[in-house]
């Protein structure tokens, strides 16, 4: 579907226009996006509200597994590692909603037409979502972030240290351990970073996968 980035002229039948996405109307002057349905009337909505997503373009089953979609890619942006193994689950039970009901759909359809070029359409699709949805599941299973515990941290040297002791001096070495447990946290932060962003990247291949 065409979406259409425009700017509102002063109309003489009708000077501004309904904006989907707030009670604000897109007035003479201001950019807005629009779309259309066929059969329906225009869908127009603020350039400041981004462009319309997958979901809003689309009027038939596919819109819940778009919807399902953006809904898994905002909680992969998030960052919160700790969302990310639901936010994988109710994408897959999404997905595998709109499977059943292409399954349903062509289990309904006369017996001669089952196998013919729709109903055959309608099992690849529900095939292929179904798929989708096992590696989504699997992606969620795969999503614990698994670090040690944190270690144990000091403030500072303490007073009876070296470095306090020798205050300026660059060759004074850590003897009340501050330096090997700053390091060892330093070390933690990093393992825990790392291992947060391969959970997000997993989450990410899991969505990427999807091909219809």
């Amino acid at each position: 579907m065409r979406v259409k980035l425009k700017t509102k002229n002063k109309g003489i039948k009708q000077e501004t226009y309904p904006c989907r996405k707030c009670p604000e109307p897109i007035k003479a002057g201001e950019k807005y996006y629009e779309w259309k349905h066929r059969h329906s009337a225009p869908s127009r909505q603020h350039q400041t509200h981004g462009a319309p997503k997958q979901s809003e373009l689309c009027t038939g089953k596919m819109s819940g597994v778009y919807a399902a979609n953006e809904s898994l890619e905002e909680a992969i942006a998030s960052g919160d590692t700790g969302s990310l193994a639901d936010a994988l689950t109710s994408c897959a039970e999404s997905v595998r909603e709109v499977a059943q009901e292409y399954e349903d759909n062509r289990s309904n359809m006369p017996e001669g037409l089952q196998d013919g070029p729709v109903g055959s359409e309608m099992e690849e699709k529900a095939n292929s979502l179904n798929e989708y949805a096992d590696e989504l599941e699997n992606a969620a299973g795969e999503c614990e972030v698994d670090v040690d515990d944190e270690p144990e941290v000091m403030d500072d040297h303490v007073d009876s240290c070296a470095v306090e002791l020798k205050e300026g001096d660059e060759n004074a070495e850590c003897t009340c351990g501050y330096a090997e447990k700053e390091s060892a946290h330093d070390e933690w932060e990093q393992a825990k970073e790392d291992a947060e962003q391969a959970v997000i990247d997993r989450a990410q291949e899991a969505l990427d996968s999807f091909s219809l």
